[in-house]
């Protein structure tokens, strides 16, 4: 668990660079404990996560291979079009 927290949390604070936005407005520390523990394998399991952004959902799997800055380029279009 410990070692996906330490790939979370740096990939979390450079979303929330590249937005410019809280970390927790990225993903709350409750949900980073929870994909730590559960460590989900789809984005299905993703989803049953209490509290998961939808933005983070939509943006998809990518968000385990792409880079933080293109991940926040994502989110951020989500988050627009709502």
């Amino acid at each position: 668990m410990r070692a996906v927290l330490r790939e979370l949390v740096p990939w979390r604070d450079a979303v929330a660079g590249t937005l410019d936005r809280a970390t927790f407005r990225v993903l709350g520390n409750e949900q980073l404990l929870e994909i730590a523990r559960s460590q989900p394998q789809s984005k299905d399991a993703l989803g049953r996560i209490k509290g998961m952004p939808r933005a983070i959902l939509e943006a998809g799997l990518a968000c385990a291979v792409l880079p933080p800055d293109k991940i926040a380029r994502r989110i951020a279009s989500r988050t627009e079009e709502q």
